[in-house]
């Protein structure tokens, strides 16, 4: 699947451009590894993926356990109204993984969205990672900064 086609399943349309999850028109409020877990599970729909490739697509390079997960996908289930025990759109195979199990049909973006999307660029100083955007050109340089943790793509919005 292509990583900028917008998925829909159910009553829900998924769109990495804008990195929202949508129920009709309205936004459903995800967090943003949720929305990555999300994404990585459709994107291998009717496939069981193991927990460890789950950890390591969504928290690469990062320690976390089986309980991170867990709670990740409680949020996704909250988010979607999904039920464990009949689960419409994420089953869990106790002890090895989760599957997707929703039929998905793919949408191109339209092209105005990709055009109207800054892209975020990211720069590293010693440890510290920085996300930035460039927006426009003109004869100065204005740099805003929103605070210590923060997530570019909601400031859009």
């Amino acid at each position: 699947m292509s990583p900028d086609r917008i998925l829909t399943f159910g009553e829900f349309r998924l769109d990495p451009v804008s990195g929202h999850l949508y129920r009709g028109s309205e936004i459903v409020p995800l967090a943003p590894k949720a929305f990555s877990l999300l994404q990585f599970l459709a994107g291998q729909s009717g496939r069981l993926v193991s927990k460890q490739e789950l950890l390591s697509a969504v928290w690469p390079g990062v320690f976390v356990g089986d309980a991170v997960l867990k709670s990740t996908i409680r949020e996704l289930r909250k988010a979607l109204a999904d039920d464990s025990h009949q689960p419409r759109f994420i089953e869990t195979a106790h002890r090895r993984g989760y599957r997707f199990v929703a039929p998905l049909s793919q949408i191109d973006p339209p092209p105005a969205a990709i055009a109207d999307a800054p892209r975020v660029s990211y720069a590293r100083s010693g440890n510290v990672n920085i996300a930035y955007q460039v927006v426009g050109s003109g004869p100065i340089d204005l740099v805003f900064v929103m605070g210590w943790v923060s997530h570019l793509e909601y400031f859009w919005n």
